[in-house]
């Protein structure tokens, strides 16, 4: 198979896992499941293409150390999802209790629309809060043992190992900023 051919199978694999459909045999034969693997890493697709790959029973056949390299990758992720929906509710508690208004954005809502837990890979969590309550938010976060990484404009980051990563938006843009509070707004204009 060409490389087009096996990114096409790959689309085709992860339609048939999102939409409970068995593959045409005749459509996977063939495949190169290394190359596959690196498509998927590429693309971060890797624990979905991983558990499309197994529904259709293609990743028994494959080659021993790929099929460990891609069960890896479901396995992180899945731990991953896990790991930051929980810390996330920590926040969530900590913004609810001190009456901050809050949102999660972008990832968050997503991955709850894929049909198993895990098929999304998460690099981090994306929360949009009061902007009046930065400050607070911060000593929060470092009181929990997070490091503050980029502090821009618009967010600040937050790090914890093993694998927390939090962004906390105060505006949904960093051209333009609306910066977000239930007491006023202000605009500020970048450049």
């Amino acid at each position: 198979m060409t490389q087009q051919q096996e990114v096409l199978a790959l689309f085709y694999l992860c339609y048939c896992k999102l939409n409970h459909i068995s593959p045409d045999r005749q459509r996977t034969k063939g495949l190169d499941i290394s190359q596959l693997y690196q498509i998927s890493v590429y693309h971060d697709i890797g624990a979905i293409v991983c558990m499309a790959l197994e529904s259709a029973g293609i990743l028994d056949n494959a080659d021993p150390q790929t099929a460990k390299a891609f069960r890896n990758i479901r396995n992180k992720s899945l731990r991953k999802v896990l790991l930051l929906d929980n810390g996330r509710a920590e926040i969530f508690r900590f913004l609810d209790e001190n009456k901050i208004w809050h949102m999660p954005l972008k990832g968050v809502i997503l991955k709850d629309y894929y049909p198993e837990l895990g098929m999304r890979q998460m690099s981090d969590n994306d929360i949009l809060y009061d902007a009046a309550f930065r400050k607070t938010m911060q000593q929060y976060m470092l009181s929990q043992g997070y490091t503050l990484g980029a502090k821009k404009a618009y967010e600040d980051d937050y790090f914890k190992l093993p694998v927390y990563n939090y962004e906390m938006h105060l505006s949904l843009s960093s051209g333009t900023m609306i910066l977000i509070s239930a007491n006023t707004s202000k605009i500020l204009r970048n450049g």
